[in-house]
């Protein structure tokens, strides 16, 4: 009997190891990535964590990532427009702030992830709940919420930021009805806007960081954007002698090493529940046929 639950548990161990290391690569939505850099690892006490997606914007039209701040080694380029997830920032002696990112430098079938760093001068950073957050956060108001003590039936529309009019992801009604995304979750700060909806930001949510929630209308999504980002100006390469006119129009590439979204995650706990369903069922079985 003890060789079967112990043959069971290391079954379990394995089981879940195989997942993460397969989903290792995606499944970041709720821990910071550990660049595989050798200069972030030397100097971790001095990095500065990042939250934020950037455009490239460098005078000469493209961005170039170095192999370590203030080296000469090139290890990739961008467009300006391509979208950069900047990790961590660092300042160096000079007191300039570089930033670094990771980024698949093969094709569609080969991956082949690289990080570099880059003068945070050379990228524009993207708008988005938390620049809203910290705009606003004198004019919020600090109560406690629960988006269940809201939320009646149908979809929960979740935002990048109030009056942004752009959806972030919406949780299906049937996964809340059924229990699997539960909505016993919320934060302790809301904006009101000019219409006097309530808006509630969520800083943790099914694996996704600082979304809003409308309060006043959680399943509309139809709500008019009064808050919209500021376009980005971005240099071009034939007037970088002039950086403020001629933007570029940003390109809509994966930034690097996008987070996955929540749903693999609950996935994966759902396959392993199942395995040891199935072990324990088979084991039990065993017992009993050694009794007959």
């Amino acid at each position: 009997m003890f060789f079967g639950f112990k043959r069971v548990f290391f079954t379990l161990v394995f089981t879940v190891a195989a997942i993460m290391i397969i989903s290792s690569g995606t499944m970041r939505a709720d821990v910071l990535i550990e660049p595989d850099n050798d200069f972030w690892r030397r100097n971790t006490d001095k990095m500065q964590s990042e939250v934020h997606n950037y455009y490239a914007n460098g005078q000469a039209g493209y961005v170039t990532f170095f192999f370590e701040p203030g080296s000469a080694r090139e290890v990739f380029t961008m467009q300006n427009g391509e979208v950069a997830y900047v990790i961590y920032t660092y300042t160096d002696t000079s007191g300039l702030v570089w930033g670094i990112v990771e980024k698949n430098t093969g094709n569609a079938n080969n991956t082949d992830w690289r990080s570099g760093w880059v003068p945070m001068s050379d990228l524009d950073v993207i708008y988005d709940g938390i620049i809203f957050y910290n705009e606003f956060k004198n004019d919020l108001i600090q109560r406690a919420f629960n988006v269940q003590d809201y939320y009646t039936e149908g979809d929960l529309v979740l935002w990048s930021w109030p009056g942004s009019g752009e959806i972030s992801w919406t949780v299906e009604g049937s996964l809340i009805s059924s229990g699997e995304l539960p909505v016993d979750l919320g934060g302790d700060s809301i904006y009101l806007d000019s219409d006097g909806r309530e808006w509630g930001f969520v800083p943790y949510l099914y694996g996704t960081r600082n979304v809003w929630v409308c309060l006043s209308d959680p399943s509309s999504t139809d709500i008019h954007a009064v808050n919209a980002a500021p376009e980005p100006q971005l240099h071009t390469a034939a007037d970088s002698s002039d950086p403020s006119q001629n933007p570029v129009t940003p390109q809509a590439d994966e930034p690097a090493r996008r987070l996955s979204t929540p749903m693999m995650a609950i996935s994966l706990v759902s396959l392993v529940a199942m395995l040891s369903l199935v072990l324990i069922s088979l084991l039990r079985d065993r017992k009993n046929k050694s009794k007959d």
